[in-house]
């Protein structure tokens, strides 16, 4: 925990059965709307890894045993 935490959600009780269909009604939602945000961050994520690892393969394959591309070799050409 850190200085400056707040903690808004308390329930001061001394009956169990409410403060079970307390927690329900409002914890539990926050809960699983949480939950499936990080989710779906979690896929977000590892599709961009995904993707910037098959670009960066491309890019490994376009350059030749120089570690130029063949593009800039012809650029180098033209010079």
């Amino acid at each position: 925990m850190k200085s400056g935490t707040i903690f808004d959600n308390l329930l001061i009780t001394d009956d169990e059965a409410y403060a079970k269909e307390h927690a329900t009604k409002t914890w539990q939602v926050a809960y699983e709307g949480e939950k499936a945000a990080k989710e779906e961050a979690d896929k977000k994520k590892q599709n961009d890894y995904e993707e910037n690892r098959k670009a960066k393969k491309t890019d490994e394959t376009d350059k030749n045993e120089f570690g130029t591309s063949d593009d800039a070799k012809e650029d180098k050409k033209e010079l």
